[in-house]
């Protein structure tokens, strides 16, 4: 009787590590589109040019420029020169906006903005992870604690806009540093579908000229988000249901989530062993 009830529990066990694993353990896409900057749409030399999927927004002439290490497209690393001897963070590109600079005008003294159409609206009410990794410029009038303000909003006349948060400034490190940003997204979200990322000063007194690589926005599961989608609801609970009903995974749950089953499965494995001595 004793064995039958422990065979039970392994078996309950091996269900929960199931479920857990194809659902809160596996990977999350990006929603971001070339969030590296390493798609491009052709050969280009020159200021003011983004990587596919990413426009400019409301900026002053001629806005976010591109940085290539190999020099295939926008700007060169000893361009102007901001980024000498530097690389990407990840690939061969990133991008850098700017807070003003030395003698600009007043329109050319608005930070510049850049960014994207979501392929799907974020959903509202849900929790989301933004990370990416910046780098401040080495050109000394810009060469200052700068970070950027990631904004919702309807569309580039910015007619409606949501401020989500800020990714915090660099430090003057003189490398790259990795930011995060975790936010809800607003109640009107659904028809806010152009993520921006706003170029700011850390202090009102200087300018900035900001790298930015490596972006990835994430859902940010939650106990019982078991569809990923940053909301816990119904639709979870068909997951959830699905999987119990011994419906296949889908994904290929993560290093951690793996390890557990293999705990579960080597459980049940010496159970079976036990029963056959």
């Amino acid at each position: 009787m004793y064995r039958s009830a422990f065979q039970r529990m392994v078996w309950i066990f091996v269900a929960i590590a199931a479920v857990y694993s194809s659902t809160t353990c596996r990977a999350v896409e990006n929603l971001l589109r070339n969030g590296s900057f390493e798609q491009v749409p052709g050969f280009v030399s020159d200021q003011g040019v983004l990587p596919g999927d990413w426009i400019h927004v409301d900026s002053p002439t001629p806005g976010a420029d591109t940085y290539s290490t190999d020099g295939s497209y926008g700007l060169a690393t000893d361009d102007y020169p901001h980024f000498v001897g530097k690389t990407a963070y990840d690939g061969t590109r990133w991008v850098a906006a700017s807070h003003g600079y030395s003698g600009c005008s007043d329109d050319d003294c608005r930070p510049e903005q850049f960014g994207q159409f979501l392929t799907t609206a974020l959903s509202p009410g849900g929790n989301y992870l933004l990370s990416a990794a910046l780098l401040q410029s080495q050109r000394p009038d810009v060469d200052h604690a700068g970070g950027y303000q990631v904004i919702l909003a309807d569309g580039v006349d910015l007619t409606t806009s949501r401020i989500l948060g800020s990714l915090e400034p660099t430090t003057d490190a003189n490398e790259w540093e990795t930011r995060t940003l975790s936010f809800t997204a607003p109640a009107d979200a659904g028809s806010l579908p152009l993520l921006l990322l706003m170029a700011y000063s850390a202090s009102e007194d200087e300018y900035s000229y900001t790298g930015i690589d490596g972006l990835v926005l994430r859902t940010a599961l939650s106990p019982g988000d078991a569809n990923g989608d940053g909301v816990v609801n119904g639709l979870d609970y068909l997951v959830w249901a699905e999987n119990f009903n011994g419906e296949p995974a889908t994904s290929v749950p993560e290093p951690a989530c793996a390890a557990l089953l293999v705990v579960a499965m080597c459980t049940c494995a010496s159970c079976r062993q036990r029963k056959r001595d």
